[in-house]
């Protein structure tokens, strides 16, 4: 990158990188399922998967739980999570 930017180049796209990573993040997942269809007992791998914390960060669910609590009344609430009392509604279990 330093190359590209002592020669004058001020913009670099990288449009494919993400989801070029995310398919092989998908396949790589497929391919480890797939080898493991005939077991009992599934192997752990934590390399092919995030925890939910952090997909619950990525969605942005504190701000929809944020808002949830401000603008549905109690009664929305019970409707949809079955209590209001709930303080994290997006996000219910690991």
């Amino acid at each position: 990158m330093k190359h590209l930017q002592q020669i004058g180049v001020t913009r670099v796209s990288f449009s494919r990188m993400l989801t070029g990573a995310a398919i092989k993040g998908m396949r790589n997942a497929l391919h480890a399922f797939r080898e493991n269809l005939d077991v009992d007992q599934p192997p752990e791998r934590p390399d092919l998967v995030v925890g939910a914390e952090e997909i619950s960060e990525l969605m942005g669910y504190a701000f929809v739980n944020e808002l949830e609590s401000q603008l549905l009344l109690e009664e929305q609430l019970e409707k949809k999570y079955g209590s209001a009392d709930k303080v994290d509604y997006a996000v219910r279990g690991h």
